[in-house]
């Protein structure tokens, strides 16, 4: 049948793996505080989500961040190179993906960014993404980072250092099946 298929040993198995896509926001009409994906989306169905981000801010130079949620405080490190630059920080309220975006939505920070274990409390949260900024100079964006305490988390923000999201912008969840 359609969900199964047929191994080298001749015995039929179940298919596995791949994406399901569970959810994509693109903001229109008004512009944002942020883009979230909550508990209904982040469940322990999956170990891994991949995001597919298209995001410009409102306000010309405002860094893109990541922040996810459990209702306890914000504290994260992370490692990143941006326009040819390392950084590699720890006890930050948020994690920091690029230096700064342009305000136009043609022009904007493009890329994938993978959430590894976020309902797993016995580990910690991490996400690695690369991507880049389309503004004349581009900037190509390649990092990782993580909470600092093992939790379990149920959702993930994606906001920028001041301003709002603007409209146009866009991202997209997708669980990877076990």
């Amino acid at each position: 049948n359609s969900t199964t298929f047929l191994r080298g040993d001749n015995t039929f198995a179940e298919a596995g793996g791949g994406l399901v896509q569970l959810s994509s926001t693109t903001v229109s009409g008004s512009s944002v505080s942020s883009i979230d994906f909550t508990s209904s989306i982040i469940t322990s169905t999956y170990d891994t989500y991949y995001f597919t981000i298209m995001m410009s801010p409102e306000t010309d130079n405002a860094s893109l961040y990541v922040r996810f949620s459990d209702g306890g405080a914000f504290n994260y490190g992370y490692a990143r190179i941006s326009d040819s630059t390392f950084t590699s920080t720890n006890g930050n309220s948020a994690l920091q993906i690029n230096d700064a975006s342009d305000s136009s939505i043609a022009n904007a920070w493009q890329g994938e960014l993978t959430l590894l274990n976020p309902q797993n409390s016995s580990v910690k949260t991490v996400i690695n993404y690369h991507g880049q900024r389309n503004d004349g100079d581009p900037a190509l964006n390649i990092g990782g980072g993580q909470r600092l305490t093992a939790e379990a988390n149920d959702g993930i923000r994606f906001f920028f250092s001041s301003g709002n999201v603007s409209v146009g912008s866009r991202v997209t969840c997708y669980g990877i099946v076990k």
